[in-house]
């Protein structure tokens, strides 16, 4: 992991995106399941990072947050033929 993140901090590359996914256990409740993130972002102060979680306490600890709903069937159809641009066929909502 160190060299990816020396590569990300490198400054002629400012241009990418980590996504981390679905954090569910809490570092800081000693969660011997638990990890900590941020040994997995770079020390870069540019590029972009996407975390998921369920876990509020991150958003006051990595900054901005953003609430994203469920969404029923026939919206997320929608969501899904408008980002790939054609019909999804054959598949009920």
């Amino acid at each position: 992991m160190k060299g990816v993140s020396r590569w990300l901090s490198l400054p002629s590359n400012k241009h990418w995106l980590i996504i981390i996914d679905n954090i569910d256990r809490d570092i800081k409740v000693k969660d011997p399941q638990a990890y900590d993130v941020e040994d997995y972002l770079p020390e870069a102060y540019y590029g972009s990072i996407i975390i998921t979680s369920r876990l509020a306490s991150l958003a006051q600890e990595f900054g901005r947050a953003l609430e994203v709903r469920r969404v029923d069937d026939k919206q997320a159809k929608t969501i899904l033929e408008s980002n790939a641009r054609r019909s999804v066929e054959g598949q009920s909502v």
